[in-house]
């Protein structure tokens, strides 16, 4: 028996992000779903307050237009940096808020199926501001598996467990994913490690939004 072709509308003018179940039923005997985030059309976000380091600033650039190169990261409300970076740490000593990213570019870190565990194996996404745009369960479900790569093992240096917004365990290990503080001296400092928020990627793009958010917030 031959299954025409069903066309599914996908609304166009969400106010937000969402997360949307598909059904599908055949004969009423064989049915599944499948889960998916849709996301509002967005416009590229001004930038001109946020620095930039090359290795990221290039890929962002067309999202964040105005990204400032690192040379003015003195003069930026928010610097975008790779882990360790001295530029990043000068930056907070300043009172500044940073974005530390890493492991952007490793191999996708989680399959489906027990048999092909790596070193993923379940992770807790907490309420947080910087993941307003992100319409999660709480936890790292299929629709992160685009940009779910390894994070860093914990413990980290200056990050608390209360610091903690996306982490997980992979048997041996615990992983920092993401995470959020605010330092003594007023500064912000967010995490990123493991989740690729650079590629162009609805999802990556709106955690990447609801961290800028936060940072640039008063």
């Amino acid at each position: 028996r031959t299954i025409e072709d069903t066309a599914i509308g996908v609304p166009t003018d969400l106010p937000k992000a969402v997360k949307a179940e598909l059904r599908a039923s055949v004969g009423g005997v064989v049915t599944n779903s499948w889960d998916f985030w849709l996301f509002p059309k967005r416009a590229p976000r001004a930038a001109d307050d946020v620095a930039c380091a090359e290795r990221f600033r290039s890929r962002l650039a067309g999202r964040y237009p105005g990204l400032r190169p690192m040379a003015d990261a003195a003069k930026a409300k928010v610097l975008i940096a790779p882990t360790g970076a001295r530029e990043a740490a000068a930056a907070l000593d300043r009172g500044q808020n940073v974005v530390l990213i890493d492991n952007e570019d490793t191999p996708v870190n989680v399959t489906l199926g027990w048999w092909w565990l790596g070193s993923q194996m379940g992770s807790v996404v907490r309420d947080h501001m910087v993941l307003k745009h992100l319409p999660h369960d709480g936890i790292l479900s299929q629709l992160f598996f685009r940009i779910s790569k390894e994070g860093t093992p914990l413990p980290v240096a200056d990050v608390a467990e209360k610091d903690l917004v996306v982490f997980g365990e992979g048997g041996e290990k615990c992983f920092l994913y993401l995470s959020a503080r605010q330092l003594g001296n007023g500064a912000k400092e967010v995490r990123v490690s493991g989740l690729d928020v650079v590629s162009d990627t609805p999802e990556g793009t709106a955690i990447l939004d609801g961290i800028l958010d936060w940072l640039s917030a008063d």
